[in-house]
């Protein structure tokens, strides 16, 4: 499936991939105790390794850091399998089987997938194409799987994906078109965020041509398909090690929150959240371009599957008055499950001038009426508050007025939050902090409309808010 991500070309996706679920070291490292499951063929089958196989030893490795969490490992590779053996019948062979098999007994949080040396057998009458198909199936089940655990609140589950090694003489004659199956892997992984692809192949590929007499190779891979111990040990775990710490060290983003299958979400406030969206029926545009956009697209680019709707209600100019005005209309119609309100910088006079301005005590009043309606119209629905935030750039000072009144604004929406049972999004503590890395101008060239780095930090905190606040 094609994911096309318009607006804001430093949008994260294409390095997102490696912690986009979780990043199983990470997890470990946070205490988290996983059930790592593997599906592929001799390659990993713990029979034909004798439980020393690269699965096995990778086991050990991770049971040996010194992290609290551990991992307990369920194999499930059998001997001769393929992605896709015979559509006519399922067994131990077919890939599918041992994914329901995965999925049906093993509560897995992470899965590791290799077939792509088998597909490529001759024998099996598997094409490229249907290589790449029954992958990217194999990803969409495991994801539809997940969303759905924990009474549809979903779990975190970690897909790799590998290439392995190449093989020589006979088994390569049975396997003449390897490297484009291994390539249609690298495709298929690379093509959806949030899964890690290791690519074994090219080391076993350097290694092969490394010496004219193929000594160390033929050495770790005896019979000429299938690595050894030492083979496992010195090619495949190197680069399992090197992925998975490089997840570790890559920067954190965060995980996107589970909202329910065919969840809507609806965003609403002023010009901070309009972002200067279409009215029309324009599909890429009605989000408007900031925050919300970028939360939308993080989560439906991860989650397809769940088919969760984003609306952009949020109307430039607004303050909590106007936006009432349009509550029933532009809020309660849409039924949202789950509702972030960004409100305050025009009601404060510094965003739209003092004409726009609410007094405190109304701001709250019709804010408060706002939220109980809601709640009234939909017990369960999930609330998001963000504070409204104030940038002291140009001629404003840190401590004047201006910033004094939305202070108490910020107290006023911390105190509905706790009232409504909502997710309290701090946006003034994150523009505070990146202010003592950039200049305001850097992040608000007006102190009140973020530009994309603000929006990006606005994003990242949202995400990382309502994520901890409905586990």
């Amino acid at each position: 499936m094609q994911r096309v991500l318009l607006f804001l070309t430093l949008f994260f996706f294409a390095g997102f991939h490696p912690v986009a679920r979780g990043a199983i070291l990470t997890r470990l490292k946070n205490g988290e105790n996983l059930k790592i499951a593997a599906i592929g063929t001799s390659l990993t089958d713990k029979e034909f390794n004798k439980g020393h196989g690269w699965f096995e030893q990778a086991g050990a490795w991770l049971n040996g850091l010194p992290y609290t969490g551990k991992v307990l490992l369920a194999n499930r590779a059998v001997c001769g399998s393929a992605s896709r053996t015979d559509t006519t019948t399922t067994g131990s062979k077919d890939g599918f089987h041992q994914l329901d098999e995965v999925l049906a007994n093993d509560n897995p949080d992470a899965v590791f997938i290799e077939f792509g040396i088998n597909d490529a057998y001759t024998a099996y009458h598997i094409s490229e194409e249907a290589s790449r198909e029954h992958l990217q199936k194999m990803i969409d089940q495991i994801r539809l799987w997940a969303g759905r655990q924990n009474q549809g609140r979903g779990k975190a589950v970690d897909i790799v994906v590998q290439t392995m090694n190449n093989c020589t003489g006979a088994e390569a004659a049975k396997r003449p078109h390897l490297a484009d199956y291994y390539q249609g892997y690298r495709r298929v992984a690379l093509g959806n965020s949030g899964v890690l692809f290791i690519d074994n192949y090219s080391n076993w590929l350097a290694l092969y041509e490394s010496q004219t007499n193929h000594a160390t190779w033929k050495r770790y891979s005896p019979d000429t398909i299938h690595p050894n111990g030492d083979g496992a040990r010195e090619i495949i775990l190197p680069s399992l090690q090197k992925a998975l710490q490089g997840q570790l060290n890559a920067p954190e983003l965060i995980a996107a929150p589970m909202f329910p299958e065919n969840a809507r979400v609806v965003f609403q406030g002023d010009s901070i959240t309009d972002g200067e969206r279409n009215r029309n029926d324009c599909p890429h545009l009605l989000l408007g371009q900031g925050y919300q956009f970028l939360i939308a697209a993080r989560f439906s680019a991860l989650y397809p599957e769940r088919k969760v709707t984003f609306i952009n209600r949020a109307v430039s100019g607004n303050n909590v008055k106007t936006m009432a005005a349009r509550w029933q209309t532009d809020t309660l119609d849409m039924k949202p499950d789950l509702l972030s309100v960004l409100i305050g910088i025009n009601d404060s006079g510094i965003g739209g001038g003092d004409e726009r301005k609410v007094p405190l005590a109304q701001y709250e009043q019709v804010y408060d009426k706002l939220l109980a309606d809601v709640r009234a119209a939909n017990p369960n629905i999930r609330l998001v508050l963000g504070e409204p935030f104030y940038l002291p750039v140009m001629a404003r000072k840190q401590g004047d007025e201006r910033e004094r009144d939305i202070r108490q604004r910020q107290a006023i929406v911390a105190k509905l939050a706790a009232k409504y049972r909502a997710a309290l999004v701090k946006y003034q503590k994150v523009f505070d902090d990146a202010c003592k890395r950039a200049p305001a101008e850097y992040w608000a060239a007006d102190g009140v409309h973020p530009k994309y780095s603000g929006h990006q930090l606005m994003a990242d905190e949202w995400v990382k808010t309502v994520t901890e606040f409905f586990k």
